[in-house]
This record gives structure tokens, sequence and C-alpha cells, in this order.
């Protein structure tokens, strides 16, 4: 694709209605950021739409990707992208589709569930990521320490694990399942993230969270 580009698309609610939209290249160099509004009244689904300009001096791997972010811990909510490739100079070859199921759906826990007992157990179903592997995080909600991708400052970081896809095969979607072991005070809320990195330029590929309740 050539610039400028524009980025089309359906989302549902987020945190006043803003997401924003980032166009990377193959090195993890940020080429764009903007936000956008989803066009529909406050807590309900809608459209959105925006046209990017972008530079690259050659052609070039990329990615576009569409998030929104936590008013609680300033981290990444969801997260949907796609790899495209940045023509320096030329015509875009741009193809319109249907919108896609979630690539990561958690079915458990469900939200503001209550865990306990120092271990979550987290299940889904997902697209086929890099060698079947998923990250797992809790985060915590505004700490301090340097930024962090997923959880918005490294101290809000309370565990790390990873989940894995029961794909059939190579490229096919599956079920996937982990843990993640924790330790916190009695009734911390915390935001549970199941997320993919890119090979392409160790960004999140794809991410998905769900609020929890942790008890010892």
């Amino acid at each position: 694709m050539t610039s400028p580009v524009t980025v089309v698309g359906s989302s549902l609610p987020t945190f006043e209605q803003t997401l924003v939209v980032t166009i990377t290249d193959i090195d993890s160099t940020i080429l764009v950021t903007e936000p956008v509004t989803i066009q529909a009244e406050i807590g309900e689904r809608g459209n959105y739409s925006i046209t990017l300009d972008f530079y690259v001096s050659t052609d070039r791997p990329g990615r576009i990707s569409v998030y929104d972010v936590s008013a609680r811990d300033g981290g990444v909510v969801n997260l949907a992208s796609v790899h495209v490739t940045l023509l320096a100079d030329g015509v875009s070859n741009i193809t319109t589709v249907e919108p896609s199921p979630i690539p990561i759906l958690i079915d458990s826990p469900t939200n503001m569930q209550e865990i306990s007992g120092g271990v979550l157990e987290v299940s889904g179903y997902s697209e086929y990521f890099f060698e079947a592997n998923l990250s797992v995080t809790l985060c915590g909600s505004w700490a301090g320490g340097g930024p962090h991708p997923i959880c918005g400052t490294r101290d809000n970081v309370i565990a790390e694990s990873y989940a894995t896809i029961q794909s059939p095969d190579m490229g096919i979607p599956g079920p996937f399942s982990g843990t993640i072991a924790y330790n916190t005070v009695p009734g911390t809320r915390a935001r549970l993230v199941v997320w993919a990195q890119s090979m392409m330029d160790g960004g999140i590929e794809d991410l998905t969270s769900v609020m929890v309740i942790l008890q010892p």
C-alpha cells in the first residue's frame, strides 16, 4: 500500500469511544499513530474510519494495528492488526474483507470472576500464531516504573506466563489453555491479558483481556 491509506473497521465500545491506529515497519519503527473515534453512542458498537499519511524510502513489510487503551492502568485492552507491504511509491492493492471473529477469545475466566488459590487457569479459542504460543499477563493498576506495552507501566505487571494453542495442524485455529501463578493482596482487581507476539517486528499482533478479582 502507498500513502495515504484509509483504515476502516468496526469496534466494540471503548473508553470515550476512542481507538488508536498505528503503522509500524519491520524494524518496529512507529511511522504514524493517530486516535480515531467510533461513530456510535457511548456504550454502543460502531464503525470507524481514518486516513493516515506515512513515509518509507523503500518498500518494506509493515503492520497496521488498531487498539484501545485502559483508562485504569494505561495498558492495551484489545488489539487487532494486519500485515501489509509499505510501498515507497506506486499503486496500492488493498482488499476489503468481511469482519472476522476475534482472533483470541477468552472463555474462562469470565469478566469480573473471582479467582482464589494463587493460580489462575485460562482457556479459550484462538487463531494460530507462531509455534502455537500465546503470552498471558496479569496487570494491576497505576503502579510506577517505566512504560510497559501490556500493563501500562512495569510495576503494574503482577505475573507473566504462557498458553498453548491445541491446534490440529500448523496454521489451524484451536482451543488454548494455560495457568498463571500470582501473589497479591485480597480483593485485587486485575486485568488478565492474552496476547500474541508478532514474529515480524516483536510487537503485539493480537490481544484481548478481561477483568478478574484475585483472592489469596
